[in-house]
């Protein structure tokens, strides 16, 4: 309603009026209300209930925060981050040893724990975990440790760890030592054991 409406109301089919008349006509109208706004206190209605559900959403977001930081209290944060790098950190070592792995398998290898002994932590892997330079090193393992790749071992013989040299000898030692150094059913210290014995031997016959 405009000022204008307003008046029109008030006045009705009069030209004029007393101002004792016009106090009375205003005070017994009840199609508008005024309200003092000088000092600012008049908000409209829409505003004042969009505020107020803003006010309730950030009281409840503010409650949830505390409840959640009170679930916290007593934990040692730093400890729970260092134990999910830790995760983090295994799980990527899993991942580039099975790459490891599953390249010596696909090579030929006859016993890929032993070989992974030995290589210890001198491969270099790339960020997704698979091996960098795989052919290069799968190289170098075919020439470095022969016995464990019986394509290898039929064209002749290789540098430390192969033991499947043709001696020549029936010493029932050395025959047991080959024996438990290629079964892969024993345990790996057994096996890394076997294999140093005979790379002894094969030292004291080359000297």
């Amino acid at each position: 309603m405009t000022f204008a409406d307003y008046l029109k109301q008030l006045y009705g089919d009069k030209e004029s009026m007393t101002l004792s008349e016009l106090t009375q006509a205003a005070e017994g109208f009840k199609g508008a209300k005024f309200v003092d706004l000088k000092d600012g206190g008049y908000v409209d209605e829409g505003k004042y209930t969009d505020v107020s559900a803003k006010l309730l959403t950030a009281n409840n977001t503010i409650k949830t925060l505390r409840d959640a930081a009170r679930s916290f209290e007593g934990v040692d944060v730093a400890d729970l981050q260092r134990q999910l790098d830790d995760e983090k950190a295994g799980r990527k070592k899993d991942r580039q040893e099975w790459n490891l792995r599953a390249a010596l398998a696909g090579a030929g290898c006859t016993d890929v724990d032993y070989l992974l002994y030995k290589l210890g932590e001198t491969v270099e892997y790339e960020e997704d975990g698979s091996v960098k330079n795989q052919d290069a090193l799968l190289e170098s393992c075919r020439k470095d440790y022969a016995a464990q790749f019986p394509v290898q071992q039929a064209m002749g013989t290789g540098g430390a760890g192969n033991f499947a040299r043709n001696h020549g000898s029936s010493d029932p030692q050395r025959a047991q030592l080959e024996k438990d150094a290629n079964d892969t059913n024993l345990p790996l210290a057994q096996r890394i054991f076997a294999r140093e014995q005979l790379a002894a031997m094969d030292n004291r016959k080359d000297e």
